[in-house]
């Protein structure tokens, strides 16, 4: 797998969306994402590339961040933990939930791929007295160095804010809760019941207003001026991600109260799958029934795609993925394929069902 990734590293030009996007950013002191100050810690990073490489060295830090996927890939297969109950966890599976967060933020969307990266290591730090239990040796759970680990991340792509988010979020939960479970998961659906409440004001009443259209012309431009289309299938392509949706959270939730996730692992996905995916699948609903710019909707989508391809990858190298999510799995891939193919052979804005 990570030798594939290395030498995906030649799909490029015109083959890759954002290749020539992001050889703009690097070699233009940060072009647009300076000019906007966001993502400082990647606009950091590509400086201290730009000034290793020189300006015309795009390809050379592109090769070098191909070859640091590929390591990482290659770690997070090792530190698969294969269940007890289930100890011939099925390798197609394992994959199905890999290539969904590997393919396009690895090759395509470097940006979140980094942050995510980052992300996962703290996740790993939460989960490590699991990983020790067996030893006979228990570790306190380094919460700082993960808050830490999930800022970066936010700071290298400004998406994965959601993330960090779900983690403050969890934490204050823990901290109510002192680890009673059924507490924790009656605070969860009641915090999921107020997210997605709140998603709908902020999306009807918000958004949708002339003051709320503003600020998105704002943000986009001439970008805004694209409304989503509604259509039947449309209505039925979303109808199949909240199913996936559902049995992502049923699946959590189930593992939740029979033990076999750590008390920091069981706290951030449920966090994820049982409070933000509800609430950000539900403001897409929203924005796309309020006919918003495809380009907002398509923001919203993007979100939950990540959300779904992190939950659904940490599960996977858990043994935890069962044959719904694994269709799960492969509905984001082959959505991300849809949108990666109209992003090239296509004009404009790619708008997310």
């Amino acid at each position: 797998m990570g030798l594939v990734l290395l030498l995906m590293f030649w799909v490029k030009d015109e083959l890759n969306p954002d290749w020539l996007g992001y050889a703009a950013i690097y070699q233009e002191a940060g072009a647009w994402l300076a000019e906007q100050g966001r993502d400082p810690l990647f606009l950091l990073l590509m400086g201290v590339m730009s000034t290793l490489f020189g300006p015309d060295g795009y390809e050379m830090f592109r090769i070098v961040l191909a070859g640091y996927f590929a390591v990482f890939t290659y770690l997070l297969l090792r530190s698969r933990q294969v269940p007890t109950d289930s100890p011939n966890q099925s390798w197609p599976l394992l994959l199905l939930g890999l290539l969904p967060f590997v393919a396009p933020r690895f090759t395509i969307q470097i940006r979140e791929g980094l942050a995510l990266t980052l992300v996962l290591i703290g996740l790993a730090l939460l989960n490590r007295p699991a990983l020790t239990a067996t030893a006979g040796t228990t570790h306190r759970t380094a919460l700082w160095p993960t808050v830490l680990l999930f800022a970066a991340g936010a700071a290298l792509h400004s998406g994965t804010a959601v993330l960090l988010l779900a983690l403050l979020a969890a934490l204050a939960v823990r901290h109510v809760c002192a680890g009673a479970i059924r507490l924790e998961l009656w605070l969860l659906f009641s915090l999921g019941l107020v997210a997605v409440a709140a998603s709908a004001v902020a999306s009807t009443v918000g958004l949708a207003t002339p003051a709320g259209r503003a600020v998105v012309d704002d943000l986009y431009g001439l970008l805004a001026d694209a409304d989503a289309t509604v259509s039947a299938a449309k209505w039925a392509y979303w109808g199949v991600y909240g199913l996936g949706v559902l049995a992502l959270a049923g699946r959590v939730r189930s593992l939740y109260q029979r033990g076999l996730l750590s008390e920091g692992l069981r706290l951030v996905l449920g966090m994820v799958t049982l409070v933000m995916l509800p609430a950000i699948y539900v403001t897409a609903l929203l924005l796309l029934g309020a006919g918003m710019p495809a380009i907002v909707v398509s923001g919203a989508a993007r979100v939950m795609n990540m959300l779904l391809s992190v939950s659904l990858l940490v599960l996977a190298l858990r043994g935890a993925l069962n044959l719904r999510l694994g269709l799960l799995c492969l509905l984001v891939l082959i959505d991300q394929a849809r949108v990666i193919v109209e992003s090239v052979v296509g004009a404009g804005i790619v708008e997310t069902l």
